[in-house]
């Protein structure tokens, strides 16, 4: 098993629903844990705090995001997986209109190609988002189909 821990800062920008908060200054950290179970089932469990203050508003706003989750990978076949994730966030702000919980799962498999330089990965997510000042909450699906190069191309 390994534990990480990281911390970083800096400027971004911050969207939310692909619209663009503006600029914002934030700092955070996020600790994993990985962990091999059984012989082709692994773990891993992470934490996550981030704060960001969004620059382009008056007066200031500082949002606080929380994240934790999990995940399980099994390896059914060489390098060929299913992999089921959790995760539950929490961002709380100054203005308390912007506060919600969001849960998002997902269930993939994932196959490497080209010596496991390159993997693809095709599932299905959940994810709700409970506003604390809405009425209605936001539920999406999503199938989703993911290309990811793991080697240096450069």
């Amino acid at each position: 098993g390994a534990i990480e821990i990281t911390g970083e800062g800096g400027f971004d920008n911050l969207y939310f629903d692909g619209v663009s908060q503006g600029l914002t200054r934030y700092w955070g950290f996020r600790a994993t844990a990985d962990k091999t179970i059984g012989k082709n089932l692994n773990g891993t469990l992470f934490a996550e705090y981030r704060q960001d203050t969004l620059l382009e508003q008056t007066p200031e706003d500082r949002q606080n995001s929380y994240t934790m989750g999990g995940r399980l990978d099994y390896v059914f076949y060489k390098d060929y997986s299913l992999n089921s994730s959790y995760t539950f966030r929490k961002l709380t702000a100054d203005r308390s209109s912007n506060d919600f919980d969001e849960h998002l799962a997902s269930l993939a498999v994932t196959t490497p190609f080209f010596d496991n330089d390159y993997s693809f990965s095709a599932g299905y997510s959940y994810r709700k988002q409970n506003a604390d000042l809405a009425e209605d909450s936001l539920e999406d699906h999503e199938i989703f189909f993911k290309f990811t190069a793991e080697k240096e191309i450069l």
